[in-house]
């Protein structure tokens, strides 16, 4: 399934902030773009887009994540869908590691 990029956008700085526990990012517009495949153009508008909601702050280099329920909101489904496996895998995955350790 496509999503429009700024469901995308907004589900791959979920996704970074859930990984790395930041909620600030040094990217530039460009980073962006070649790590969603799409144009820097459009990148930048769909920051411009998600920064005038309020869900994120753009600086030089720079996005902040102002409110993650507005950026939930935008982001598409597959953010929560995929949240949900990790985090019902995630018991299994530690059980199955203390198995193998011991």
């Amino acid at each position: 399934m496509h999503h429009p990029l700024q469901r995308r956008l907004a589900r791959w700085l979920l996704s970074a902030a859930d990984a790395s526990s930041a909620k600030s990012f040094e990217l530039t517009h460009e980073e962006l773009a070649s790590l969603l495949g799409v144009r820097r153009e459009a990148v930048t508008e769909s920051l411009s887009r998600l920064s005038l909601a309020g869900a994120i702050e753009t600086t030089r280099g720079r996005v902040s994540l102002r409110d993650r329920q507005l950026l939930r909101n935008a982001s598409c489904e597959c953010h929560d869908l995929s949240l949900d496996d990790r985090v019902s895998m995630a018991p299994r995955a530690s059980h199955r590691r203390i198995a193998a350790i011991a």
